[in-house]
């Protein structure tokens, strides 16, 4: 009844336990060395032990993983004096569902299948198992030491029940979960930019995030500046002096020669307009900011291949690549809720096909918030701007 209570007080502990920060990725291995107690039914007749092993898991999704296990330990049998000690391991496979997986604690079931082996001549005896256990996931920077993705603490409670006998034997471990991508699933193809798409949402971000960047605002100026043709009579009186021979000839008669000054005005000037807006170029300022405004939209959105498209294939931060990037930042954006981020104080500062962006950027979400110093480092590749570092100084 002992060994019941203590298992149901810990299942209630367990499932009780939620907070705010996603810690399980799917697609992901885990390692974990443990140490604990094996408990046995007094019916069995042998002294509980201590015991040490290691579970090796991967996670199909957040919630449901599979894990192998492995433990051993030494007993004796009571009451018999000078009994040799007794080898015991234990193995086997398990399922394993996690509530709560954007949680720093991640309470989680477990049901598997295994053996018993048993020294002295016992030979091996076929077992099942069920239980749970807890997670607490240390933060980010203690994992980064250890080059892992996730680091928890982690206790574990399983009624194991082997076969041939009805004995109900209780492990209890603790360990320490080491985690890492896995790397499996197939990568985001980024698409071909759109750079109408682009040129619409300028305007949108700066107004949101980046007073310094307006003057992009004034590139279509040139267009509506053109369209009233007040000017146009102006330069066709500087170019022919005639522009006076009308005044004589409205006192004179209404002759047939009134409509010429009609034909003149409505000739060639818009000609002209629309080759000057041809000859319009953007500089390299306006081309980063229009790409740092994009970056910042599709991480607002949620477009992750418009957001892909913004870094170089050669992009590395954290250690990771591309793809290892973009995948730990769609597990980020998936988990997170309420997202803001604005920048401000941009400035921008190109050297030839180079060029180094730095602002303050303010970060808040469900599971983050966070403000600093940012710098993206930029290379024209294929006369497209694109970032190949990322830092973020808090």
């Amino acid at each position: 009844m002992k060994k019941i209570f203590m298992f149901a007080v810990f299942l209630m502990v367990m499932i009780a336990s939620a907070a705010v920060h996603a810690e399980v990725y799917e697609d992901s291995f885990s390692i974990t060395p443990l140490g604990g107690g094996y408990f046995f039914e007094g019916n069995e007749s042998r002294k509980d032990i201590g015991i040490i092993g290691l579970r090796a898991g991967y996670n199909i999704t957040e919630n449901i993983g599979l894990e192998g296990y492995l433990h051993y330990g030494k007993t004796e049998l009571e009451d018999v004096s000078d009994e040799p000690w007794q080898k015991i391991g234990g193995y086997g496979i398990e399922g394993l569902y996690h509530f709560f997986p954007e949680s720093k604690f991640v309470p989680f079931v477990a049901l598997g299948v295994g053996a018993i082996r048993y020294g002295i001549g016992e030979g091996t005896r076929f077992s099942v198992d069920y239980g749970g256990g807890l997670k607490y996931f240390l933060p980010y920077k203690v994992a980064k030491f250890f080059f892992m993705d996730n680091i928890a603490l982690r206790a574990d409670v399983r009624h194991v029940m082997p076969f041939n006998e009805r004995y109900n034997n209780l492990l209890c471990t603790f360990g320490i979960e080491f985690s890492f991508d896995a790397g499996t699933r197939e990568k985001v193809r980024p698409k071909p930019q759109d750079t109408s798409q682009s040129e619409q949402v300028v305007p949108q971000a700066e107004v949101a995030a980046m007073g310094e960047t307006a003057p992009l605002a004034e590139a279509p100026a040139p267009e509506e500046v053109v369209a009233p043709q007040a000017e146009a009579p102006a330069s066709v009186e500087e170019v022919a002096p005639q522009a006076e021979a009308p005044a004589p000839v409205e006192e004179v008669a209404p002759q047939a020669e009134a409509p010429a000054p009609v034909e003149e005005v409505a000739a060639a000037p818009p000609i002209t307009a629309g080759t000057t807006q041809v000859e319009t170029k953007s500089t390299p300022q306006e081309d980063i900011t229009n790409l740092v405004t994009k970056w910042l939209n599709s991480w607002r959105s949620g477009d992750m291949e418009t957001y892909r498209n913004c870094y170089a294939s050669g992009f590395r931060s954290r250690g990771m690549n591309l793809d290892g990037w973009i995948k730990y930042k769609k597990n980020v954006r998936k988990r997170s809720k309420n997202i803001t981020i604005d920048i401000d104080h941009l400035r921008i500062s190109v050297k030839e096909d180079t060029a180094m962006v730095t602002f303050t950027q303010s970060y808040s979400s469900s599971l983050l918030k966070d403000k600093g110093k940012k710098t993206l480092e930029l290379k024209k590749i294929n006369n497209e701007w694109k970032i190949y570092r990322e830092v973020m100084w808090s």
